[in-house]
């Protein structure tokens, strides 16, 4: 889903001839077929697609490939010393110049902002560059639990601008929906509690609606029937079991914090161009 939500956001800022580069593992590669399925229904063409492996130490035969398709802006997922490795060398090999990027929230850390505002300046990092990612209300009654658990942990940098960014989210609800279709269903084997998953997000009578895993966990105990809505709010299914909320993107501040929303992308269309 956030690759179709990358080529989305790169069209409503105007670009239509972005290049792919990611990172060759599976996370930053996940989101080519995404890409690939929006981008001609936005009106956009591809016109390099290239896989770079991590920390290398120089990336310049791939940079030159790409500056000669000309590309109007990046779709980019790679470790924070990749993108300045490759970063800094396409500026000193495009005279200068960069085009804009678009990438995912899980790069708003201090750990991307300081590599590569060092190679590339500030200015273009807290500009030109745009993470874009799943995005939720912060006023769920799930909310308040969950960004009080991130910011006990001492092993989560920055705990809210981790818990103000999607992906974080729905893995929390993931793993909580998951949990209690277990409890509910007596097992642990997939092939059991899979059928559980669904019916604990949808609306029915006398459910107890829960907003965490004790309170479910708590509820189907006492035999109750629940509905869980969490973090990012109500979940609900398309026909292939698919599932997403809206999308935002945003930027760097000047000091490198990060989570300032630019604008928003509805989940209702990415769903619609990957269908």
């Amino acid at each position: 889903m956030n690759g179709a939500a990358f080529a989305v956001w790169a069209v409503q800022k105007g670009y239509k001839a972005p290049a792919v580069v990611f990172e060759s593992d599976i996370g930053s590669e996940g989101n080519l077929p995404g890409i690939m399925a929006a981008l001609p229904k936005l009106g956009g063409k591809l016109v390099d697609n290239e896989t770079i492996p991590a920390n290398a130490a120089s990336y310049s035969s791939v940079v030159a490939r790409v500056i000669a398709k000309k590309p109007d802006v990046l779709i980019f997922s790679a470790n924070p010393q990749t993108s300045a490795t490759f970063l800094s060398e396409y500026k000193q090999l495009n005279n200068g110049v960069l085009p804009p990027m678009v990438t995912a929230t899980d790069s708003i850390t201090p750990d991307f902002f300081g590599p590569v505002s060092r190679v590339v300046g500030t200015d273009y990092v807290t500009h030109d560059i745009f993470f874009v990612g799943s995005s939720f209300s912060h006023d769920t009654p799930a909310f308040a639990t969950y960004i009080a658990a991130l910011r006990a942990d001492s092993r989560v940098p920055q705990p809210d601008t981790v818990g103000a960014v999607g992906p974080p989210g729905s893995l929390y609800d993931g793993i909580n929906i998951l949990a209690l279709a277990m409890i509910e269903a007596k097992s642990t084997i997939g092939t059991v509690y899979n059928s559980y998953v669904a019916d604990l997000l949808k609306p029915k009578a006398g459910a107890t609606v829960v907003h965490n895993f004790p309170d479910g966990k708590a509820a189907l105990g006492k035999g109750q029937k629940i509905r869980y809505v969490g973090v990012v709010g109500e979940v609900t299914f398309n026909k292939y079991h698919n599932t997403t909320g809206d999308f935002s993107a945003s930027v760097f501040n000047a000091d490198g914090s990060g989570g300032t929303a630019v604008g928003t992308i509805s989940g209702a269309q990415v769903l619609k161009l990957v269908g």
